[in-house]
């Protein structure tokens, strides 16, 4: 306002004043990159944007808001205009196209990329290989691997070339989240003994380790657990002699008089 006065009278005049705010349409400095990582990795988004006021991003995946949980994917910015998209610790359902929208109050644009989460493949590997395994008839034995590779292998036992039989109960397959693949043999048989095989696989190949089982017979060495006692009858009678022997294979039973042989056993329990 200005006033104007003299001796005559007075007059004054006024006007508004206004400061008018500095626009800026949002511009896209440096946009998204597409890449490809792989399974597993941590990788980065980067948009540099200018534009006044300082424009806000919103993060988009094939077209929907982006999950972001501030522990494996975080969205950061660092208040001049660049702002980052983190992804740690990334899988395959990461892959897709990534937009992020550019606003403020004059417009909005956007930036897109595509980001390929690559796999992580491995052969199969057998870094500790099965051993021959030497066992007694009714003892327990393991066989056992230690395997990596990515994916996961898939294990087959085999025995003499077939698929080997894994009841659960006396044939049994463990394994544990390291890698290490056991195959447990109780109450071993004789029919247990032959060439065992191992065959790890996944998308990659194939990995073999192979070893023998014998298992021999269980044996024990004869033992009288009940000797011969002196007996005495009358002419006539009849004598009867009587022991008790122990032993694996079952042993076999001679009769001797006075040193020479004479009969074989007569009755055998």
């Amino acid at each position: 306002m200005a006033r104007a006065i003299n001796k005559v009278g007075k007059d004054e005049t006024s006007a508004k004043f206004k400061v008018a705010e500095d626009l800026e349409r949002p511009t896209i400095k440096e946009g998204l990159v597409s890449r490809k990582i792989k399974e597993g990795t941590t990788t980065e988004m980067t948009v540099i944007v200018a534009g006044k006021p300082l424009p806000e991003v919103q993060w988009f995946k094939n077209g929907s808001p982006v999950s972001i949980d501030g522990n494996r994917i975080i969205a950061r910015s660092d208040g001049t205009g660049n702002f980052t998209l983190t992804i740690k610790d990334s899988i395959l359902d990461d892959s897709g196209e990534y937009s992020c929208k550019v606003s403020n109050k004059v417009g909005t644009t956007e930036s897109k990329a595509d980001l390929e989460v690559l796999e992580d493949l491995e052969a199969p590997e057998i870094v500790g290989k099965l051993r021959n395994l030497d066992l007694t008839e009714t003892n327990t034995g393991e066989l056992s691997v230690l395997v990596t590779g990515k994916p996961t292998p898939k294990i087959q036992w085999f025995k003499d070339g077939q698929t080997l039989k894994i009841d659960g109960t006396r044939i049994v397959e463990t394994s544990d989240s390291n890698g290490r693949y056991t195959i447990t043999i109780k109450n071993a048989q004789l029919t247990d003994t032959g060439k065992y095989s191992v065959t790890a696989t996944n998308k990659v190949g194939t990995a073999e380790s192979k070893a023998k089982v014998y298992v021999g017979e269980y044996c024990e060495r004869p033992h009288f657990s009940k000797n011969l006692e002196d007996i005495k009858i009358n002419e006539g009678e009849t004598a009867v002699f009587e022991c008790i022997v122990n032993g694996l294979p079952k042993p076999t039973i001679n009769w001797f008089r006075e040193g020479g042989r004479k009969w074989q056993t007569h009755t055998y329990n």
